[in-house]
């Protein structure tokens, strides 16, 4: 599989940012990344969200939002980290879309490394690590934005536009089930 911008994440190379410090992953990675990535999405619902909410919270409604979301969370960061992979070489080197692309990949490499699920200790440690991924990609569309703002020239408008746009969505459903399930755990665990 061609990979137009995998060269531009230097491997095992960390930048800092502030306060924050992104370490990259080796290409040695990225097997795992296609693997998710290979798989279909599975549409959120209304009804699918209701189900998980159905009152009393119980301990098997947790587990099953956890298993949605244990399953389901992966698929849709490793497609955006794809993303990242398919932009030119000169965009991916940016400043601001390498940051959004790290943070990407920071939350696949988290959430994906949790084992299935069984016991409401080991969804406690999941739903945080979650809630934690959830709060680092909240400024990924100021940060996406100026990164092609500053790289305008190497890509045409209408790619920069449907790249912006797929991430939007992709973030709607990330947001929508991350944030289902986190609140349900908190719920669950104030009653």
């Amino acid at each position: 599989m061609l990979k137009l911008a995998s060269a531009f994440r230097p491997t095992h190379s960390a930048w800092n940012n502030g306060n924050r410090r992104h370490i990259s992953k080796s290409h040695y990675d990225e097997t795992v990344v296609y693997k998710y990535a290979s798989q279909k999405i599975r549409p959120v619902s209304l009804g699918q969200l209701l189900k998980y909410r159905r009152l009393p919270l119980s301990a098997e409604n947790i587990l099953d939002s956890v298993s949605y979301s244990q399953a389901e969370l992966p698929v849709r960061l490793a497609k955006r980290v794809i993303s990242f992979h398919r932009l030119p070489f000169i965009v991916g080197t940016n400043p601001h879309i390498a940051r959004v692309y790290s943070q990407y990949y920071e939350a696949f490499d988290r959430l994906h490394a949790f084992p299935s699920i069984t016991e409401l200790d080991a969804e406690w440690g999941f739903t945080r690590a979650l809630e934690r991924q959830t709060q680092l990609l909240v400024d990924v569309i100021p940060a996406i934005s100026q990164g092609f703002l500053e790289c305008k020239q190497y890509m045409p408008s209408e790619e920069r536009t449907s790249f912006i746009n797929e991430l939007i969505r992709s973030r709607i459903g990330l947001r929508v089930i991350g944030e289902q399930h986190v609140a349900l755990s908190y719920q669950f665990r104030n009653e």
